[in-house]
């Protein structure tokens, strides 16, 4: 765990009401109204009180990495603040990548989305990004390294392709490619 506590609050929009949700983790937790005043316009704010030793997870390179490694299944865009009255930046856009057409994606945002999905720093050698329809419907946004990884003859290296269903994460190791294949990184969300 990196918080000590964490409280959210929320407020439907246009209401008067916000309520705020608030736990430390060790099994309770508290409901109750918040002022307005505390209270986002609309929406929900999420804080997390920090430990001591979970501090880098509050620096600026720090955030934007998790949220764009993660943030390929949710809906609403993410905005990050450096300080309440600053401008906000837009970390993701609330679409998943794989979702939008080809002709709408540039080769950085490509190369972004492999860096974060297979940890790597160099580009892809090749992408490969198509939609399947038919009995199921899925799409795949594959890549193939540009470096050979290391542990590419590791007979127990497992896949590394993310399976999502319906926008939800299920696992990264999911077997859908042959076991030559496992060097091969991406999605294949349905």
């Amino acid at each position: 765990m990196v918080a000590s506590r964490v409280d959210v609050i929320s407020r439907p929009a246009g209401q008067d009401e916000a309520a705020i949700w608030s736990s430390d983790g060790l099994g309770t937790y508290s409901v109750g109204p918040i002022a307005a005043a505390e209270a986002p316009a609309r929406g929900t704010r999420i804080v997390l009180h920090l430990m001591e030793e979970a501090k880098d997870y509050a620096q600026r390179h720090r955030i934007e990495q998790m949220v764009r490694a993660q943030s390929g299944h949710v809906p609403v865009p993410i905005t990050l603040k450096d300080k309440p009255d600053a401008e906000g930046e837009q970390l993701a856009d609330g679409s998943a990548l794989w979702t939008r057409p080809k002709s709408e994606i540039s080769e950085e945002e490509y190369k972004d989305f492999y860096r974060s999905v297979a940890g790597q720093w160099d580009s892809p050698a090749l992408t490969l990004h198509y939609r399947a329809e038919g009995r199921y419907e899925y799409n795949v946004l594959a890549f193939v390294p540009e470096s050979r990884p290391f542990d590419l003859f590791d007979p127990d290296r497992k896949g590394r392709m993310k399976l999502y269903v319906r926008r939800v994460f299920i696992t990264d190791e999911a077997e859908l490619l042959p076991r030559y294949l496992r060097f091969v990184r991406g999605t294949a969300p349905s």
